[in-house]
């Protein structure tokens, strides 16, 4: 009984995270609660006695898991990159707002670092200021789009990551590792006579949260990458976005080389 009950938390714990994921924002974020939620697969691969599927699935998820974070980074630095670009044209960036300005966020928003507001048209939603739905510009995937022409190769990595999370059939380790987890799972429905004592109802939630689990993470993570590099830019930071360094002169740096450029003309 114990085991089964800890396959229950595994299950539902796998379930909860997935739903989680499909409601963020930001790429780190569905990464993070992603997971959490393949941990409860594991887990709950333990509790039904699938001791090596358990230990499969945590091979294969820490290599996809590890492409997927790399490949975010890359992305993230992209987007830094694009930042960076229109910053130093001087031109607005996103979320950068004076206050009571409308953003996606609302009214009230926290600087990128978290800085509390500083004028009364600004009301913190918490101790301290920090808004928890908060995402920083360089992570926003509602700012992203198109990302494919700009990092292809970054693109093709998390491609790869992404169908190894969603257990894509057949052609990716995630599907294989997961499938084995889910026939062990059935193992208990079909054949649960030989573990006498425990409820069969129990190895139907669990395979039941599990197999739920499995379409929600599908979902989410495909819907990250489409929002990251499919389509066209939905804002002049990914229309910038790039992994080339780039030396960008502030508008001060700017003057400064005018300044220097009129004196050594005047002499």
């Amino acid at each position: 009984l114990p085991l089964i009950i800890m396959g229950v938390i595994g299950s539902i714990t796998a379930l909860g995270a997935a739903v989680l994921g499909v409601a963020q924002n930001d790429i780190k974020r569905v990464l993070a609660y992603s997971t959490i939620s393949q941990l409860g697969f594991m887990v709950a691969a333990l509790g039904v006695g699938a001791y090596i599927a358990a230990a499969f699935h945590l091979i294969t998820h820490a290599f996809f898991k590890a492409l997927l974070f790399m490949s975010s980074g890359a992305v993230i630095h992209a987007m830094e990159h694009g930042e960076q670009h229109l910053a130093a044209e001087g031109k607005h960036v996103p979320h950068r707002v004076q206050p009571g300005e409308a953003t996606p966020y609302g009214t009230d928003y926290i600087g990128r670092d978290g800085e509390a507001p500083d004028d009364e048209e600004w009301e913190a939603t918490i101790p301290g200021g920090i808004k928890l739905d908060f995402v920083a510009v360089p992570n926003d995937m509602r700012l992203m789009g198109g990302l494919w022409k700009k990092i292809p190769i970054t693109a093709g990595a998390m491609l790869a990551g992404t169908l190894s999370l969603a257990g894509f059939p057949l052609l990716v380790a995630g599907f294989w590792s997961k499938d084995e987890i889910f026939a062990d799972s059935m193992l208990f429905i079909t054949n649960n006579s030989q573990f006498e004592g425990h409820a069969p109802w129990l190895h139907i939630v669990v395979f039941v949260s599990l197999f739920i689990a499995a379409m929600f993470t599908a979902f989410y993570s495909l819907r990250m990458w489409f929002l990251t590099f499919w389509g066209e830019p939905r804002s002049e930071i990914a229309e910038h976005a790039t992994l080339k360094h780039e030396h960008h002169h502030s508008h001060d740096e700017h003057h400064e080389e005018e300044s220097h450029a009129l004196v050594k003309h005047d002499d």
